[in-house]
């Protein structure tokens, strides 16, 4: 309070005195100036080197063996065999009742008559001692034949006339017999026509190379292969008398002749889903069933390997003995690293 003005704001009562703003019943405090917050500076974080990864395992590499009907060899060994196959049915059948063709045109029955000799023998008369010879009764003609005479002269004259006569009274020569049909054995009379042709086909494969029971159903009912309708095909199988046993063998003479195999390798692509597919027990005895050198077999093995990439001793050695390579024995798989010279 005053009795004058001290400044902006000061306003004066009706007591005549002059009285601060803030005093006044209408003031309004002004709002408080507005301070923006910055928040406090970052403070640099240390520069740390992210930890590498750890390098991914190598896996030991595996030799994939693709199903057989996959194979470049394979597929060319069905073509050929369908080839031999469509080759047999459309080729004409033997005639293997017939004989010799008859040549009826008139130019051989001319060279015929030329050759015919003029007579039979004269046969000695009575005057020499020896009673006249009967002619022999004239044969029956036969027909759709050559009748070949040899007439031969005295044993003074030791000359002999050979002549071939066609027989004019030959019958006209028969029609070829008719190809020869399918006669369905005994034991597959109750087989439909689809069935029958699934044992021709089956039987074709077996000629040609080892198939398991399994195998050969898949051959004949597959898309890539016969296409015969699966229960054609199961029929057909269990139809034929198979050695699997020996298929399984055949099979696995195959392999080794391709490429080296240890004993469990050659087991488990002899019964293998993707392989064979022989029953365990059929690729186990076909397998023992061999005399196979297996130090051999892994000393292939390693040189196979050793001209795809490079490997150390001991990298060769597991990958040879490995359960996931070709599963030979430690001993094995050693003594073919030390044959291949890395050890």
């Amino acid at each position: 309070m005053s009795d004058a003005s001290q400044g902006n704001g000061w306003w004066q009562a009706s007591d005549g005195k002059w009285y601060p703003p803030e005093t006044h019943p209408a003031y309004v405090p002004p709002a408080p100036p507005v301070t923006e917050s910055l928040p406090p500076p970052a403070l640099p974080h240390p520069t740390v080197a992210p930890t590498p990864p750890p390098p991914p395992p190598i896996s030991p590499r595996l030799v994939t063996r693709r199903p057989m009907w996959k194979r470049w060899w394979f597929i060319a060994a069905v073509a050929a065999v369908v080839v031999i196959v469509v080759a047999a049915i459309i080729a004409p059948p033997d005639d293997e009742g017939r004989t010799d063709a008859v040549d009826d045109s008139p130019a051989a029955t001319t060279q015929g008559d030329a050759r015919e000799p003029p007579s039979a023998p004269t046969a000695p008369t009575s005057a020499e001692g020896i009673d006249p010879i009967e002619p022999a009764a004239t044969a029956a003609p036969i027909t759709t034949s050559v009748k070949r005479a040899t007439a031969v002269e005295s044993e003074d004259d030791a000359s002999v006339a050979t002549s071939v006569a066609t027989s004019t009274t030959a019958a006209p020569s028969s029609p070829p017999p008719p190809p020869p049909t399918t006669v369905a054995p005994s034991e597959q009379s109750n087989l439909t026509p689809s069935q029958q042709n699934a044992v021709r086909a089956g039987r074709t494969y077996l000629d040609f190379m080892g198939f398991s029971r399994q195998g050969l159903i898949d051959q004949l009912s597959s898309e890539f292969g016969d296409q015969f309708p699966v229960e054609d095909a199961i029929v057909a199988v269990d139809s034929l008398d198979v050695d699997w046993v020996a298929e399984a063998v055949e099979s696995a003479e195959s392999y080794l002749d391709l490429m080296g195999f240890s004993r469990q390798g050659l087991i488990d692509q002899l019964s293998s889903e993707f392989g064979d597919r022989y029953t365990l027990g059929e690729a186990t005895a076909a397998v023992d069933s061999l005399n196979i050198d297996w130090n051999a077999e892994a000393v292939e093995s390693a040189l196979s390997y050793l001209d795809f990439m490079g490997f150390s001793c001991e990298g060769l050695i597991d990958q040879l003995s490995s359960e996931y390579g070709d599963k030979y024995t430690k001993d094995q798989a050693t003594h073919a690293a030390t044959q291949a010279g890395i050890c």
